[in-house]
């Protein structure tokens, strides 16, 4: 209907891949492909992941958000 299944799919890879990831040094990277990958979904139903990142552009600081939607 909305010709996003291989949004869904990306996502939820790269959901699969930050989560399983143990390199700390990584981290921030995976869930950066994470907030990219959900970025490409634009449907009226989009998917909640529980942990995001923030970085703060001007302090070079990040931050990990927990989010939950009902």
């Amino acid at each position: 209907m909305y010709d996003k299944k291989s949004a869904y799919i990306e996502y939820y890879r790269a959901f699969a891949a930050a989560m399983a990831e143990t390199n700390t040094d990584s981290l921030v990277q995976k869930w950066s492909e994470v907030d990219t990958a959900w970025m490409a979904i634009d449907t009226p139903f989009q998917p909640a992941h529980p942990i995001e990142y923030y970085e703060d552009k001007y302090r070079k600081a990040v931050s990990i958000e927990v989010d939950f939607r009902i």
